[in-house]
């Protein structure tokens, strides 16, 4: 399993390896070529140099020159600075010869002259050690003499000519690692992505098929003849399969919500809804039909929100069965409403096993379930599949309010939501959730002190 997740990473290295092997074998193909043309053009300059201070000297002391032949179809320096020795017992000006190639060589370089095996170098030093030289010139046949240029800086010509290419090389590199690592990226992302569905399928097909097996059940039930005949366990049975019914109609109801939210589907007929009808019916379901203790506290300031009534009801549906789902004990539900400028705030808080800072981040993520879920679904506790809280983070911001978390670990948690008013169609929001989380501080610090006392 292992091996897969890094087959990516190991395929995108190689591939980076591949592209960066390739970028240095075409600069050092480009240095080498760049470096032999130098050379060439040096070598040819410093030989016809030679020749014009030979020439000059010979005009000044000769007025003619026998040269003996020698292999080539024409007199080399070499014969030529050989038989001007011996006509005029002169050597060669290295004054001269510098003054002369000054014209012709854009470098700085130095002369080394070879006279029986030592070297003497004029106008520089061999200090350098990235130097280039060029030929050797003997200038003479016995090669007790010989001339030689060093250059102590070629490479600005190497920049000059490929120094645009070079760059304009590394930045497609560095383009190429760009988008080698946003590809694997994407592709670590779509597994992962891939890996959360697929459980969630599994999850959601267990929810939905609890519901239906227990229909079933009921129904095959109502078929025998004792039961039916029973007026009192015909109806409970019925109750059963009603309540059912229910829940696997509002699991698929909320997938259903959430994909239409996402495409930006979702329809809402928004009315002034009464908080605390709704409340006391929903309150009175979930004390009847739970096995633990439930007790609500409820601080209705604010008696009506600007809403759709149905996905409001969701909405606390949601957040009161998860805060009995997630804890330990007996549940106290404390909710609040609080008129507050262009909207309402509405919190939820209850006294369960909490969540950690880490997955207060990811908690509305599509897939995510908290850690404490995972815990208490690992002890057979909270079933689910990770959508609940999704559902409410989608429908509220289709209502164009705002939602958020404020939990510690094994005191509490409680949800902060902000619904504009009517006149609040779009925008805005910020201030109100400014004033939502001072308010949502203000009371986690009440309550903190009146735990403490």
């Amino acid at each position: 399993m292992k091996l897969k997740k890094n087959k990516y990473v190991i395929i995108a290295i190689a591939g980076l390896s591949a592209a960066f092997m390739m970028q240095m074998l075409w600069i050092v193909s480009g240095f080498l070529y760049t470096i032999s043309k130098i050379k060439a053009d040096v070598d040819e300059k410093l030989e016809q140099a030679l020749f014009t201070e030979a020439e000059q000297r010979a005009c000044l002391y000769l007025k003619s020159i026998a040269v003996s032949p020698s292999n080539s179809d024409k007199p080399d320096i070499t014969y030529f600075e050989t038989e001007l020795n011996k006509e005029t017992k002169s050597n060669i000006s290295l004054s001269k010869l510098k003054a002369i190639l000054d014209k012709s060589l854009p470098f700085d370089y130095s002369i080394i002259l070879y006279n029986k095996g030592k070297e003497h170098y004029y106008c520089g030093d061999s200090s350098f050690q990235l130097s280039v030289k060029s030929a050797v010139f003997y200038t003479r046949t016995d090669q007790s003499q010989a001339i030689q240029i060093e250059l102590t800086n070629p490479y600005s010509v190497f920049f000059e000519e490929l120094g645009l290419l070079t760059l304009a090389s590394f930045l497609m590199l560095i383009i190429t690692v760009l988008c080698i690592y946003k590809q694997v990226s994407v592709i670590r992302w779509q597994q992962n992505n891939a890996k959360m569905k697929k459980i969630m399928t599994y999850s959601m097909i267990h929810d939905i098929k609890t519901p239906l097996s227990t229909i079933r059940l009921g129904l095959g039930a109502l078929n025998h003849e004792r039961i039916a005949n029973d007026p009192e366990k015909r109806t409970k049975y019925l109750q059963v399969i009603s309540t059912e019914t229910q829940h696997a109609y509002s699991l698929i109801n909320r997938i259903l919500t959430i994909s239409k939210s996402q495409a930006g589907k979702l329809e809402l007929r928004k009315v002034q809804v009464n908080i605390t009808n709704m409340l006391s019916k929903m309150e009175e379901n979930f004390k009847v039909n739970r096995l633990k203790n439930v007790s609500f506290e409820n601080h209705i300031n604010c008696q009506y929100a600007f809403a759709d009534e149905e996905y409001l009801k969701e909405i606390f549906y949601n957040l009161i069965d998860n805060s009995i789902k997630y804890s330990d004990g007996d549940v106290t539900i404390r909710i609040s409403t609080d008129k507050v400028d262009k909207g309402v705030s509405i919190r939820v808080r209850d006294n369960g096993i909490g969540i950690s800072k880490a997955d207060q981040k990811v908690i509305f993520d599509k897939y995510e379930r908290a850690s404490a879920a995972k815990r208490t679904f690992k002890k057979n506790g909270a079933p689910g599949f990770g959508l609940g809280l999704t559902y409410v983070f989608q429908v509220i911001d289709a209502h164009e309010g705002m939602i958020g978390v404020e939990s510690k670990l094994g005191k509490y948690t409680e949800f902060s939501i902000f619904l504009p008013d009517q006149k609040t169609s779009s925008g805005g929001g910020d201030e109100e959730l400014a004033t939502l989380c001072k308010l949502e501080t203000d009371t986690t610090d009440s309550l903190d002190t009146n735990e403490s006392i």
